[in-house]
Protein backbone atom coordinates (compact mmCIF):
# COMPACT_ATOMS: atom_id res chain seq x y z
CA UNK A 1 0.00 0.00 0.00
CA UNK A 2 1.42 3.38 -1.07
CA UNK A 3 0.70 6.51 -0.01
CA UNK A 4 1.67 10.46 -0.24
CA UNK A 5 1.32 11.62 3.24
CA UNK A 6 3.84 13.04 5.17
CA UNK A 7 2.63 10.36 7.83
CA UNK A 8 0.96 7.08 8.13
CA UNK A 9 0.24 5.18 10.83
CA UNK A 10 -1.30 1.68 11.67
CA UNK A 11 -3.95 0.95 13.83
CA UNK A 12 -6.58 -1.52 15.24
CA UNK A 13 -9.88 -1.64 16.37
CA UNK A 14 -10.92 -3.81 19.49
CA UNK A 15 -14.16 -4.15 21.24
CA UNK A 16 -11.98 -3.83 24.71
CA UNK A 17 -9.14 -1.41 23.46
CA UNK A 18 -7.87 -1.48 27.89
CA UNK A 19 -5.32 1.21 27.93
CA UNK A 20 -4.36 1.54 24.31
CA UNK A 21 -3.80 4.94 22.91
CA UNK A 22 -7.00 6.27 20.27
CA UNK A 23 -6.80 7.48 17.22
CA UNK A 24 -9.60 10.50 17.39
CA UNK A 25 -11.42 10.95 13.84
CA UNK A 26 -13.54 13.86 12.99
CA UNK A 27 -17.06 13.15 11.89
CA UNK A 28 -16.13 12.56 8.32
CA UNK A 29 -13.45 9.85 9.41
CA UNK A 30 -10.48 11.83 8.92
CA UNK A 31 -7.66 11.94 11.57
CA UNK A 32 -7.33 14.21 13.89
CA UNK A 33 -4.72 13.19 16.36
CA UNK A 34 -3.39 10.19 18.47
CA UNK A 35 -4.38 10.33 22.21
CA UNK A 36 -2.34 8.32 24.90
CA UNK A 37 -5.05 6.18 26.94
CA UNK A 38 -3.79 7.77 30.50
CA UNK A 39 -4.38 11.43 28.87
CA UNK A 40 -7.55 10.81 27.45
CA UNK A 41 -11.15 12.32 28.38
CA UNK A 42 -14.19 9.51 29.10
CA UNK A 43 -15.47 10.39 25.39
CA UNK A 44 -11.79 9.10 23.87
CA UNK A 45 -11.35 6.37 25.60
CA UNK A 46 -14.67 5.16 24.51
CA UNK A 47 -13.05 5.03 21.11
CA UNK A 48 -12.64 1.39 19.51
CA UNK A 49 -10.04 2.27 16.88
CA UNK A 50 -6.34 2.44 18.80
CA UNK A 51 -3.01 3.43 18.16
CA UNK A 52 -0.25 0.20 17.20
CA UNK A 53 2.18 2.89 17.48
CA UNK A 54 3.48 2.18 14.39
CA UNK A 55 4.41 5.30 12.32
CA UNK A 56 6.30 6.13 9.54
CA UNK A 57 7.19 9.84 9.36
CA UNK A 58 8.63 11.47 6.09
CA UNK A 59 12.51 12.38 6.89
CA UNK A 60 12.41 16.03 6.95
CA UNK A 61 9.21 16.00 9.01
CA UNK A 62 11.44 14.26 11.86
CA UNK A 63 14.33 15.87 11.28
CA UNK A 64 12.53 19.35 11.88
CA UNK A 65 10.00 18.44 14.55
CA UNK A 66 11.76 15.91 16.80
CA UNK A 67 14.30 18.25 18.49
CA UNK A 68 11.44 20.56 19.21
CA UNK A 69 9.28 17.96 20.76
CA UNK A 70 11.98 16.80 22.60
CA UNK A 71 12.50 20.08 24.21
CA UNK A 72 9.60 21.17 24.72
CA UNK A 73 6.71 19.35 25.07
CA UNK A 74 6.90 16.91 27.88
CA UNK A 75 4.18 15.99 29.97
CA UNK A 76 3.71 16.15 33.78
CA UNK A 77 5.43 13.25 34.23
CA UNK A 78 8.29 14.42 31.97
CA UNK A 79 7.30 11.80 29.24
CA UNK A 80 7.92 12.66 25.37
CA UNK A 81 5.46 11.44 22.84
CA UNK A 82 6.48 10.82 19.07
CA UNK A 83 2.57 11.51 18.58
CA UNK A 84 2.97 15.04 19.63
CA UNK A 85 4.52 15.90 16.36
CA UNK A 86 1.19 14.68 14.64
CA UNK A 87 -0.41 17.68 16.88
CA UNK A 88 1.88 20.28 16.58
CA UNK A 89 2.37 19.59 12.44
CA UNK A 90 -1.17 19.07 11.39
CA UNK A 91 -1.02 22.49 8.96
CA UNK A 92 2.37 21.28 7.94
CA UNK A 93 1.36 17.96 6.95
CA UNK A 94 0.66 17.00 3.71
CA UNK A 95 -2.47 14.39 5.17
CA UNK A 96 -1.98 12.12 7.67
CA UNK A 97 -3.16 8.34 6.31
CA UNK A 98 -3.80 5.89 9.12
CA UNK A 99 -5.22 1.94 8.25
CA UNK A 100 -6.62 -0.75 10.55
CA UNK A 101 -4.85 -3.69 10.03
CA UNK A 102 -7.59 -6.10 9.52
CA UNK A 103 -8.02 -4.04 6.31
CA UNK A 104 -4.10 -3.95 5.55
CA UNK A 105 -3.35 -7.44 6.50
CA UNK A 106 -6.14 -9.75 7.82
CA UNK A 107 -4.57 -13.01 7.98
CA UNK A 108 -2.03 -11.31 10.50
CA UNK A 109 -4.57 -9.66 12.03
CA UNK A 110 -6.81 -12.90 12.73
CA UNK A 111 -3.41 -14.61 13.99
CA UNK A 112 -2.66 -11.95 16.13
CA UNK A 113 -6.49 -11.89 17.75
CA UNK A 114 -6.04 -15.73 18.30
CA UNK A 115 -3.16 -15.57 19.96
CA UNK A 116 -4.31 -12.91 22.51
CA UNK A 117 -7.85 -14.62 23.23
CA UNK A 118 -5.32 -17.88 23.79
CA UNK A 119 -3.45 -16.04 26.13
CA UNK A 120 -6.20 -14.29 27.97
CA UNK A 121 -8.36 -17.50 27.89
CA UNK A 122 -5.54 -20.55 28.65
CA UNK A 123 -2.06 -19.02 30.17
CA UNK A 124 -1.75 -18.16 33.81
CA UNK A 125 0.99 -17.05 35.04
CA UNK A 126 3.10 -18.44 37.80
CA UNK A 127 4.16 -16.48 40.61
CA UNK A 128 8.31 -16.47 40.57
CA UNK A 129 8.46 -17.77 44.09
CA UNK A 130 6.13 -21.03 43.10
CA UNK A 131 8.45 -21.21 40.26
CA UNK A 132 12.09 -23.31 40.30
CA UNK A 133 13.48 -22.92 36.61
CA UNK A 134 15.33 -26.30 35.84
CA UNK A 135 18.93 -24.94 35.91
CA UNK A 136 18.51 -23.72 39.36
CA UNK A 137 17.14 -27.32 40.23
CA UNK A 138 20.47 -28.66 38.22
CA UNK A 139 22.73 -26.32 39.95
CA UNK A 140 21.52 -26.49 43.68
CA UNK A 141 20.42 -30.37 43.91
CA UNK A 142 17.28 -32.33 43.21
CA UNK A 143 15.69 -31.39 46.51
CA UNK A 144 15.13 -27.50 47.50
CA UNK A 145 13.99 -27.13 50.95
CA UNK A 146 12.06 -24.32 52.03
CA UNK A 147 12.69 -22.23 49.14
CA UNK A 148 12.03 -19.35 50.80
CA UNK A 149 10.63 -17.92 53.98
CA UNK A 150 8.50 -15.12 55.22
CA UNK A 151 9.15 -13.68 58.61
CA UNK A 152 8.62 -9.95 59.57
CA UNK A 153 6.65 -7.92 56.17
CA UNK A 154 8.34 -7.90 53.29
CA UNK A 155 11.40 -9.76 54.37
CA UNK A 156 11.83 -13.14 52.61
CA UNK A 157 14.83 -15.26 53.37
CA UNK A 158 16.05 -17.56 50.53
CA UNK A 159 17.68 -20.86 50.89
CA UNK A 160 16.29 -21.73 54.48
CA UNK A 161 16.75 -19.28 57.53
CA UNK A 162 20.24 -18.56 57.95
CA UNK A 163 20.30 -15.74 58.93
Amino acid sequence: MTTNSSLATLCFERENPAEYGRIITDPLGNFIKIVEFKNATNEEKAIKICNSGIMAFKPAILRKYLPLVLQQHPNQLQEVYLTTIVEITKTELMGIFFNKLSETDNEIYQIINEEAKRQNDFIELIASENFVSPAVLEAAGSVLTNKYAEGYPGKRFYNGCDQ
